[in-house]
């Protein structure tokens, strides 16, 4: 599994479209801090927190796009299953090309920020502009994998996307937050925006809530075995 794992991961950086977005994330991410380190220095918090957002977008989708849809376009899932790869194993290794991409994008991105603060001698800004920059890593994938059902389950690379983009764009946040408005739940007290991706990260890594680690790896585990369960059951559309 981890040299089809590191096949498929070489073939998604080799993409074209995939390497011009990450080279204009980090453009803008460079621009952008030398300029507000120059101007502002004290904005420069304001400012990674803003563009940690914006990555998760423009460096997330072309990935989204690259790792699952791909399968679906080219119909080479079929020929992946067709060699006897399982579909277990097929759904669980696109979930880590997903997160090993994703990080080395990341991790370009946090090197860029080291340079950039340490030149401007601002490194005591560091530790709280990574924790920033990589706990939208971590918002990002718990998105994915819940996406994946959609991907997998309803065979539907496109839903699955629109899904992704739902959860880090906050459409579902201000959806849920205008539910929270109906009477049955302010009786009751129930927040549904509790179980969003970046409020279970934000109150787990920002509040220091232990309990949340835990309903992360529940975020990740329960997704992925609905993936797997529901993509075992469907017939593949060639």
């Amino acid at each position: 599994m981890l040299n089809s794992i590191k096949a498929d991961i070489l073939r998604v950086l080799k993409k074209k479209s995939y390497m011009i977005m990450t080279s204009l994330v980090l453009v803008i991410y460079a621009v952008s801090l030398i300029i507000s380190l120059s101007k502002s220095p004290e904005s420069s918090g304001l400012i990674t927190s803003l563009l940690s957002k914006a990555a998760m977008l423009m460096i997330g989708i072309p990935v989204f796009t690259a790792v699952f849809s791909d399968d679906f376009n080219s119909k080479a899932m079929q020929t992946i299953i067709g060699y006897g790869t399982s579909r277990r194993r097929l759904v669980i290794s696109r979930y880590f090309e997903y997160l090993v991409i994703l990080a080395q994008a990341f991790l370009a991105i946090t090197l860029l920020c080291v340079a950039l603060f340490g030149v401007k001698g601002q490194m005591a800004q560091i530790p709280e502009v990574l924790k920033d920059l990589w706990t939208q890593y971590l918002v990002t994938a718990l998105s994915v994998n819940a996406a994946m059902i959609f991907v997998y389950g309803v065979q539907n690379a496109t839903l699955g996307l629109v899904v992704f983009i739902g959860f880090i764009a906050d459409v579902f946040g201000i959806l849920f937050t205008g539910l929270n408005f109906i009477p049955f739940f302010m009786k009751h007290n129930i927040d549904l925006s509790v179980i969003l991706p970046e409020n279970i990260i934000n109150e787990a890594i920002n509040n220091g809530k232990p309990i949340y680690y835990l309903y992360a790896a529940i975020y990740i585990v329960i997704p992925l075995i609905l993936s797997i369960k529901l993509f075992e059951r469907k017939e593949l559309e060639f």
